[in-house]
């Protein structure tokens, strides 16, 4: 079976310790396929074959670093990040990534002109982190966000904010360009059981039943359930189990809402996301108002020309909002 997993030269898999728990659950009554054995041992040959290619590593790679102070951490005195790291953001991009769709030239430039547009000469440590080419719907992105987590592990911030290349900073959102104002505006005022707060996406399912985001002064807003994420940001205190959460969705495939295998097809990995927050008695949080917009373009999800979404359309659904009816 030849893999249809392509990561990109230069992706750091350093703390990638993937591993599958199904050996322990071979007598349960809902015991995955031999087939997913094969995949998950597929997926580890992958891996440990870029560590040992492309980064020289060897097979220790695998394992996350015994030193659990990262070398940013240990070079801050008293545990103070500075203006410098705490301006870090990452951005997923397939520009560079061999064998993409040719509109992905230039999209990771596109997003540092733009956002260089509204922050202005503002300084935003833009940390590039590789897309993942599978052509099962859903793979590539999650992967994709698997080994950004395993790059941002190393910033140790404290709250890690990811964004796809299309993202877009709405002009109303100058203070996100700051990183004192960013602390005081958004970081300090996440709510302490946040799991993960979304700063841009669509198809949102609101707690309250509100009908308009003015309807509410809260500066983030709990959910039920959304889709199409494009930027977020995870607390330190639930970046590891948003990274097991992930690891385990590309291991073990696709569940049910009971938790039990279904298919390594395609992954629907925010329901994943819903789903680990509730088992850590933590909630999902949308920004008031969001941060990012998405521009219109080529989806490599989707493989067609997609237009912009704000996240802010208006949907005859009742209760759903942030997709063009």
């Amino acid at each position: 079976m030849r893999s249809r997993v392509q990561v990109a030269k230069g992706a750091d898999t350093s703390g990638l310790n993937i591993h599958s728990n199904h050996a322990s659950k071979r007598k349960t009554l809902h015991s995955p396929p031999c087939g997913t054995y094969f995949i998950i041992l597929q997926f580890i040959f992958l891996v440990s074959l870029y560590c040992v290619v492309f980064l020289g590593k060897g097979l220790d790679c695998l394992h996350a670093p015994t030193d659990t102070a990262s070398p940013l951490r240990r070079n801050m005195a008293d545990n103070i990040q500075d203006d410098a790291d705490a301006s870090t953001i990452f951005v997923i991009s397939m520009q560079g990534t061999p064998g993409v769709h040719k509109k992905n030239e230039g999209r990771l430039d596109s997003f540092k002109e733009k956002w260089r547009k509204v922050c202005g000469t503002t300084s935003t440590n833009i940390v590039h982190c590789p897309g993942v080419v599978d052509k099962r719907r859903g793979y590539g992105l999650t992967t994709s966000w698997l080994l950004c987590l395993v790059k941002a592990k190393e910033y140790d911030l404290d709250v890690t904010v990811i964004f796809e290349d299309d993202a877009r900073l709405f002009d109303r959102s100058t203070s996100f360009c700051d990183v004192s104002k960013r602390r005081e505006e958004y970081w300090s005022t996440i709510p302490s059981d946040a799991f993960i707060a979304f700063l841009g996406g669509h198809s949102w399912e609101y707690v309250d039943d509100i009908k308009t985001r003015d309807d509410t002064e809260q500066q983030y807003q709990e959910l039920s359930f959304s889709y199409g994420t494009y930027g977020f940001a995870i607390p330190r205190s639930s970046f590891t189990q948003l990274l097991d959460t992930i690891k385990n969705d590309i291991v073990e495939g696709f569940k049910d809402e009971n938790n039990v295998h279904q298919h390594h097809n395609y992954l629907s990995p925010e329901k994943s996301w819903y789903r680990a927050a509730k088992r850590a008695k933590k909630k999902v949080y949308a920004a008031n108002p969001l941060v990012v917009w998405h521009e219109g373009g080529f989806s490599n999800t989707w493989q067609k020309i997609r237009g912009s979404i704000t996240g802010e359309e208006e949907n005859s659904v009742g209760g759903v909002r942030g997709v063009k009816g």
